[in-house]
Protein backbone atom coordinates (compact mmCIF):
# COMPACT_ATOMS: atom_id res chain seq x y z
CA UNK A 1 0.00 0.00 0.00
CA UNK A 2 1.44 3.16 -0.82
CA UNK A 3 0.66 6.82 0.67
CA UNK A 4 1.90 10.15 -1.60
CA UNK A 5 2.72 12.88 0.66
CA UNK A 6 3.84 16.63 -0.38
CA UNK A 7 6.84 17.72 1.13
CA UNK A 8 8.28 20.92 0.34
CA UNK A 9 6.58 21.00 -2.79
CA UNK A 10 7.57 17.65 -4.04
CA UNK A 11 5.21 14.51 -3.91
CA UNK A 12 7.06 11.72 -2.21
CA UNK A 13 5.73 7.91 -2.33
CA UNK A 14 5.87 5.87 1.17
CA UNK A 15 5.07 2.41 1.72
CA UNK A 16 2.91 1.10 4.38
CA UNK A 17 3.38 -2.48 5.01
CA UNK A 18 3.33 -5.33 8.33
CA UNK A 19 5.60 -4.49 10.85
CA UNK A 20 7.07 -8.37 9.97
CA UNK A 21 7.33 -8.13 6.57
CA UNK A 22 8.94 -4.94 7.06
CA UNK A 23 11.43 -6.64 9.53
CA UNK A 24 11.53 -10.14 7.58
CA UNK A 25 13.51 -7.62 4.60
CA UNK A 26 16.18 -6.56 6.78
CA UNK A 27 16.73 -9.64 8.68
CA UNK A 28 17.04 -11.75 5.55
CA UNK A 29 20.02 -9.37 4.25
CA UNK A 30 18.02 -8.25 1.81
CA UNK A 31 18.17 -4.49 2.83
CA UNK A 32 19.76 -2.68 5.64
CA UNK A 33 18.04 -1.14 8.68
CA UNK A 34 18.98 1.06 11.26
CA UNK A 35 18.85 -1.92 13.54
CA UNK A 36 21.22 -4.30 11.64
CA UNK A 37 23.46 -1.86 11.33
CA UNK A 38 23.72 -1.86 14.71
CA UNK A 39 23.93 -5.35 15.49
CA UNK A 40 26.62 -4.92 12.79
CA UNK A 41 28.88 -2.68 14.12
CA UNK A 42 28.32 -4.73 17.53
CA UNK A 43 29.40 -7.88 16.23
CA UNK A 44 29.74 -8.87 12.32
CA UNK A 45 29.28 -12.55 13.52
CA UNK A 46 26.12 -11.85 14.76
CA UNK A 47 24.77 -10.04 11.89
CA UNK A 48 25.91 -12.89 9.48
CA UNK A 49 24.06 -15.56 11.69
CA UNK A 50 20.76 -13.70 11.54
CA UNK A 51 20.81 -12.87 8.05
CA UNK A 52 21.06 -17.00 7.96
CA UNK A 53 18.23 -17.81 10.17
CA UNK A 54 20.10 -18.29 13.02
CA UNK A 55 19.92 -16.22 15.43
CA UNK A 56 17.61 -17.30 18.37
CA UNK A 57 13.83 -15.48 18.24
CA UNK A 58 13.41 -13.27 21.52
CA UNK A 59 9.73 -12.69 22.07
CA UNK A 60 10.31 -9.43 24.22
CA UNK A 61 7.18 -8.89 26.34
CA UNK A 62 8.53 -5.75 26.68
CA UNK A 63 8.87 -4.81 23.05
CA UNK A 64 5.03 -5.93 22.79
CA UNK A 65 4.19 -3.66 24.91
CA UNK A 66 6.12 -0.89 23.36
CA UNK A 67 4.70 -1.57 19.72
CA UNK A 68 1.07 -1.82 21.46
CA UNK A 69 1.85 2.17 23.13
CA UNK A 70 3.00 3.44 19.81
CA UNK A 71 -0.03 1.86 18.31
CA UNK A 72 -2.10 4.21 20.74
CA UNK A 73 -0.18 6.84 20.79
CA UNK A 74 0.45 7.83 17.06
CA UNK A 75 -2.61 6.20 15.54
CA UNK A 76 -5.28 6.99 18.02
CA UNK A 77 -8.09 4.81 20.07
CA UNK A 78 -10.09 3.38 16.78
CA UNK A 79 -6.50 2.14 15.08
CA UNK A 80 -5.61 0.24 18.26
CA UNK A 81 -9.33 -0.90 19.11
CA UNK A 82 -8.68 -2.46 15.12
CA UNK A 83 -5.60 -4.23 16.20
CA UNK A 84 -6.01 -5.19 19.63
CA UNK A 85 -8.58 -7.02 21.91
CA UNK A 86 -8.60 -5.62 25.04
CA UNK A 87 -11.52 -7.51 26.76
CA UNK A 88 -11.25 -8.99 30.17
CA UNK A 89 -11.10 -12.65 28.84
CA UNK A 90 -13.01 -15.73 29.08
CA UNK A 91 -15.65 -15.85 31.65
CA UNK A 92 -15.94 -19.21 34.36
CA UNK A 93 -19.31 -20.30 33.75
CA UNK A 94 -18.93 -21.48 37.65
CA UNK A 95 -18.24 -18.33 39.18
CA UNK A 96 -19.55 -16.12 36.49
CA UNK A 97 -16.09 -14.05 37.09
CA UNK A 98 -13.09 -14.00 34.38
CA UNK A 99 -10.68 -16.63 34.50
CA UNK A 100 -7.43 -15.38 37.00
CA UNK A 101 -4.63 -14.56 34.53
CA UNK A 102 -2.77 -17.72 35.93
CA UNK A 103 -4.85 -20.18 34.68
CA UNK A 104 -4.25 -22.03 31.74
CA UNK A 105 -7.49 -21.18 30.26
CA UNK A 106 -6.68 -17.70 30.41
CA UNK A 107 -3.71 -18.20 28.80
CA UNK A 108 -4.98 -19.97 25.70
CA UNK A 109 -6.98 -17.36 25.15
CA UNK A 110 -4.68 -14.42 25.23
CA UNK A 111 -2.74 -16.17 22.88
CA UNK A 112 -5.74 -16.66 20.16
CA UNK A 113 -5.72 -13.97 17.70
CA UNK A 114 -8.19 -15.53 15.46
CA UNK A 115 -10.51 -12.76 15.27
CA UNK A 116 -7.20 -11.43 13.59
CA UNK A 117 -6.23 -8.90 16.97
CA UNK A 118 -3.81 -9.25 19.45
CA UNK A 119 -5.25 -10.00 22.99
CA UNK A 120 -3.76 -7.37 25.45
CA UNK A 121 -4.05 -8.06 29.17
CA UNK A 122 -5.57 -5.41 31.26
CA UNK A 123 -2.38 -4.78 33.06
CA UNK A 124 -0.77 -4.09 29.68
CA UNK A 125 -3.55 -1.90 28.29
CA UNK A 126 -3.63 0.14 31.53
CA UNK A 127 0.41 0.78 30.84
CA UNK A 128 -0.28 1.78 27.25
CA UNK A 129 -3.43 4.12 28.60
CA UNK A 130 -1.18 5.31 31.48
CA UNK A 131 1.75 6.19 28.73
CA UNK A 132 -0.48 7.81 25.97
CA UNK A 133 -1.68 10.23 29.10
CA UNK A 134 1.64 10.97 29.60
CA UNK A 135 2.49 12.32 25.97
CA UNK A 136 -0.69 14.20 26.25
CA UNK A 137 0.33 15.88 29.08
CA UNK A 138 3.42 17.90 27.68
CA UNK A 139 2.62 20.76 25.28
CA UNK A 140 5.03 20.09 23.14
CA UNK A 141 4.33 16.36 22.53
CA UNK A 142 0.68 17.55 21.40
CA UNK A 143 2.08 20.18 18.92
CA UNK A 144 4.27 17.64 17.25
CA UNK A 145 1.60 14.78 16.98
CA UNK A 146 -0.93 17.83 15.34
CA UNK A 147 -0.94 16.79 11.90
CA UNK A 148 1.10 14.21 10.59
CA UNK A 149 1.48 10.23 9.32
CA UNK A 150 2.72 7.18 11.21
CA UNK A 151 4.55 4.53 10.46
CA UNK A 152 6.29 5.43 6.91
CA UNK A 153 8.13 2.62 5.31
CA UNK A 154 11.02 4.31 3.01
CA UNK A 155 13.30 2.40 0.99
CA UNK A 156 15.58 2.63 -1.54
CA UNK A 157 19.67 3.53 -2.27
CA UNK A 158 21.42 5.16 0.78
CA UNK A 159 24.72 5.57 1.41
CA UNK A 160 26.19 4.49 -1.55
CA UNK A 161 26.18 0.81 -0.70
CA UNK A 162 23.14 -0.69 -1.25
CA UNK A 163 18.82 -0.91 -0.86
CA UNK A 164 18.62 0.91 3.02
CA UNK A 165 14.80 0.62 4.45
CA UNK A 166 13.42 2.73 7.46
CA UNK A 167 9.76 3.29 9.73
CA UNK A 168 9.20 6.57 10.64
CA UNK A 169 7.08 6.36 13.91
CA UNK A 170 6.01 9.87 12.98
CA UNK A 171 6.75 11.95 9.84
CA UNK A 172 5.50 15.93 10.05
CA UNK A 173 5.00 18.46 7.65
CA UNK A 174 6.18 21.15 10.30
CA UNK A 175 8.17 19.16 12.50
CA UNK A 176 9.95 16.34 10.11
CA UNK A 177 11.03 13.12 11.07
CA UNK A 178 9.90 11.97 14.93
CA UNK A 179 10.24 8.84 16.89
CA UNK A 180 8.89 7.76 19.83
CA UNK A 181 10.95 5.85 22.83
CA UNK A 182 9.58 4.93 25.90
CA UNK A 183 12.01 4.49 28.95
CA UNK A 184 12.09 3.72 32.54
CA UNK A 185 13.20 7.04 33.75
CA UNK A 186 13.76 10.65 31.66
CA UNK A 187 16.39 11.48 34.10
CA UNK A 188 18.59 8.40 32.71
CA UNK A 189 17.01 9.37 28.70
CA UNK A 190 20.22 10.74 27.27
CA UNK A 191 22.63 7.95 28.77
CA UNK A 192 20.42 5.70 27.35
CA UNK A 193 20.84 7.41 23.79
CA UNK A 194 24.16 6.49 23.95
CA UNK A 195 24.37 2.91 25.08
CA UNK A 196 21.84 2.21 22.71
CA UNK A 197 23.00 4.06 19.87
CA UNK A 198 19.64 6.04 19.28
CA UNK A 199 21.58 8.63 17.93
CA UNK A 200 23.21 6.64 15.18
CA UNK A 201 20.04 5.18 14.61
CA UNK A 202 18.22 9.00 13.83
CA UNK A 203 21.47 9.74 11.42
CA UNK A 204 20.21 6.78 9.11
CA UNK A 205 16.58 7.90 9.44
CA UNK A 206 17.63 11.47 8.08
CA UNK A 207 20.42 9.93 5.56
CA UNK A 208 17.62 7.62 4.12
CA UNK A 209 15.09 10.09 3.32
CA UNK A 210 17.72 12.30 2.64
CA UNK A 211 19.17 10.40 -0.33
CA UNK A 212 15.87 8.58 -1.16
CA UNK A 213 13.78 11.45 -2.03
CA UNK A 214 16.80 14.41 -2.47
CA UNK A 215 15.01 16.45 0.41
CA UNK A 216 17.43 17.90 2.93
CA UNK A 217 17.57 19.52 6.36
CA UNK A 218 15.26 16.42 7.90
CA UNK A 219 15.10 18.03 11.13
CA UNK A 220 14.60 15.24 13.97
CA UNK A 221 12.36 15.10 17.31
CA UNK A 222 12.40 12.36 19.86
CA UNK A 223 9.13 11.90 22.13
CA UNK A 224 10.15 9.91 25.12
CA UNK A 225 7.67 8.08 27.73
CA UNK A 226 8.16 6.97 31.07
CA UNK A 227 7.12 3.54 31.41
CA UNK A 228 6.80 3.83 34.84
CA UNK A 229 4.57 5.92 37.50
CA UNK A 230 4.50 8.93 37.08
CA UNK A 231 5.06 8.19 33.36
CA UNK A 232 6.08 11.96 32.32
CA UNK A 233 7.05 12.71 28.64
CA UNK A 234 9.62 14.94 27.15
CA UNK A 235 10.42 15.84 23.76
CA UNK A 236 14.27 16.41 22.81
CA UNK A 237 15.31 17.67 19.15
CA UNK A 238 18.67 16.45 18.20
CA UNK A 239 21.24 18.79 17.10
CA UNK A 240 22.70 19.11 13.42
CA UNK A 241 25.98 18.39 15.08
CA UNK A 242 24.88 15.23 16.83
CA UNK A 243 22.96 13.99 13.51
CA UNK A 244 26.29 14.59 11.37
CA UNK A 245 28.66 12.88 13.96
CA UNK A 246 26.17 9.77 14.03
CA UNK A 247 26.11 9.76 10.39
CA UNK A 248 30.03 10.36 10.36
CA UNK A 249 30.13 7.03 12.29
CA UNK A 250 27.27 5.09 10.41
CA UNK A 251 29.93 5.95 7.23
CA UNK A 252 32.51 4.43 8.85
CA UNK A 253 30.30 1.05 9.87
CA UNK A 254 29.05 0.53 6.14
CA UNK A 255 32.88 0.69 5.53
CA UNK A 256 33.68 -2.17 7.57
CA UNK A 257 30.68 -4.08 6.29
CA UNK A 258 31.11 -3.69 2.32
CA UNK A 259 34.96 -4.95 3.45
CA UNK A 260 32.95 -8.22 5.42
CA UNK A 261 31.05 -8.66 2.77
CA UNK A 262 33.41 -8.61 0.31
CA UNK A 263 35.97 -11.23 1.59
CA UNK A 264 32.49 -12.89 3.17
CA UNK A 265 34.76 -12.43 6.64
CA UNK A 266 32.39 -12.04 9.99
CA UNK A 267 34.55 -11.25 12.69
CA UNK A 268 33.23 -11.55 16.63
CA UNK A 269 35.57 -8.25 17.50
CA UNK A 270 37.11 -10.46 20.30
CA UNK A 271 39.74 -12.57 18.10
CA UNK A 272 42.63 -10.32 19.93
CA UNK A 273 43.91 -11.15 23.67
CA UNK A 274 43.04 -8.38 25.16
CA UNK A 275 44.73 -6.70 28.51
CA UNK A 276 42.51 -5.53 31.35
CA UNK A 277 44.34 -2.59 33.36
CA UNK A 278 42.14 -0.91 35.43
Amino acid sequence: MEKILTISGKDVTFLIEPEDVYHAKSKSGAVMSSHMLETFKNSPFAYQQTTLGKAPYVDSKAYAVGTAAHKMILEGGRAFSEAYNTTTGPINEKTGKPYATTTKTYKEWLEDNSDGRIRLNQSDLSLCLSMSEGVKRNSNAVNILEEGEPELVTRGLAYDVGTCQICTDWLSPKYGIVDLKTCKALRWFESDAKKFGYIRQFAFYRRVLRDVTGIHGWPFYVIAVEKEFPFSCGVWKISEAAMDAADAQNEKTFAMYAKCAEGNEWPEGYEMMRVFDA
